[in-house]
């Protein structure tokens, strides 16, 4: 495979927890036992043609979703998640802009011959006891050019009146970049990328109707934060 996009590849672990997040169709029951789902999704866009289009395939992105969930239950209070999700994309990816004899700018798009391939597999244990909850969670991801290790920890807790709740958490992440065709378009090898943040919530019930809410959160990134295949 040639000519792609980190971004592409963003965008496409972006998707699937976009996916993994939406609500199931039915309302979420307390666990008598243990419990296994499986969901397929599919993303598609139009293609780029016409004017628009100077070098390149105009066939856009083809995704499909496959993702796998257990869940259990752990002593009275406690719960332990397994998900495992595998994507495939197909389709050509925007490179650069370049003006037309017009000055328009029209895109510069790679051939439609990507095609990626991304397995992640993460561990979650959440555990309820009265007003207070803590979830913890690792993860990771692997892709032919790009490998995520990361982990989290939250917690909430409802006060003495129970009408206000306070939530605090971090999380880490640790990457590495290694892409494709670096030698033939002068790229980087390899190369790493940080991420730390951290997070402080405080909700209040006023009323059947009303709540307030307000959080603050503390990010950093380090290392290579570029698209190593964008020109």
């Amino acid at each position: 495979m040639s000519q792609r996009s980190a971004s592409g590849s963003e965008f496409l672990r972006a998707l699937s927890s976009a996916v993994l997040a939406l609500p199931a169709i039915a309302e979420s029951q307390e666990l008598d036992g243990p419990e296994f789902s499986y969901r397929y999704s599919f993303y598609n866009e139009d293609a780029t043609t016409g004017a628009d289009v100077f070098i390149g395939e105009g066939d856009r992105y083809e995704i499909d979703i496959h993702q796998l969930e257990f869940e259990t239950p752990v002593g009275e209070s406690g719960s332990f998640t397994l998900t495992a999700a595998n994507e495939s994309m197909s389709g050509s990816s925007p490179w650069f802009l370049l003006p037309d004899p017009s000055g328009e700018p029209v895109q510069v798009l790679s051939g439609a011959t990507i095609v990626e391939e991304r397995y992640e597999l993460s561990l979650a244990y959440g555990l309820e006891r009265d007003r207070d909850r803590l979830g913890f969670s690792l993860g990771w991801s692997d892709e032919d050019d790009y490998e995520s290790l990361s982990a989290g920890f939250e917690r909430s807790v409802d006060l003495s009146d129970r009408h206000s709740t306070v939530g605090y958490g971090f999380s880490v992440s640790a990457d590495k970049l290694a892409p494709t065709d670096a030698a033939l378009f002068g790229r980087i090898a390899r190369a790493d990328k940080h991420h730390v943040s951290g997070f402080l919530s405080f909700s209040r019930v006023i009323d059947r109707d009303s709540v307030v809410q307000a959080g603050l959160q503390l990010k950093q990134l380090s290392g290579f934060l570029s698209d190593p295949y964008k020109q």
